[in-house]
């Protein structure tokens, strides 16, 4: 029995009732009942005519970042810019014009990959800097090959504290 059926039937039940019942009252309300059951079998029968097929909104991709997350990532990344690009030598900059896109290719590439202290994200692009001119210059003291990344960290976090003073 469909569901149309099922709602006819409980129609009629209440039309019945509305003829037993004296009470004017209680007898418009139950024939607004049957009436109201009646409209439901109707859109019951629409109903299942109607061959519904549901199709999800596409996935939203988890690569995309949400409006917070870029801002953050600006930030991050104009922090990372300049704490690595003051350990640059201007001696250094002459010699290899390209190492502000290096420099800026290497930081964007470590905020795809999730980094986001500024601090150790300016220190791995010097790290490739390095690679590519051979040595960092600082205006404080030259970097010399005895100096690792732990040293280079110092500079930068110095570099940092005395910005905030």
């Amino acid at each position: 029995m469909s569901t149309g059926d099922q709602y006819r039937i409980k129609a009629a039940e209440f039309h019945a009732e509305s003829q037993r019942i004296a009470d004017r009252s209680l007898r418009r309300q139950f024939e607004d009942l049957s009436r109201a059951y009646l409209r439901l079998a109707d859109q019951a029968d629409r109903n299942a005519s109607i061959e519904l097929v549901y199709e999800p909104p596409p996935p939203k991709l988890t690569d995309e970042p949400d409006q917070a997350g870029i801002a953050q990532n600006i930030e991050r990344y104009n922090v990372a810019y300049r704490l690595a690009w003051k350990h640059i030598s201007e001696r250094q900059k002459r010699e290899h014009p390209n190492v502000a896109k290096f420099l800026h290719d290497v930081i964007r590439q470590q905020l795809k990959e999730g980094a986001a202290e500024p601090l150790f994200i300016a220190a791995e692009a010097l790290k490739n800097v390095e690679k590519l001119t051979g040595q960092i210059d600082s205006d404080e003291e030259p970097i010399g090959p005895a100096d690792d990344r732990n040293n280079r960290l110092r500079r930068a976090l110095r570099f940092v504290t005395d910005r905030r003073i």
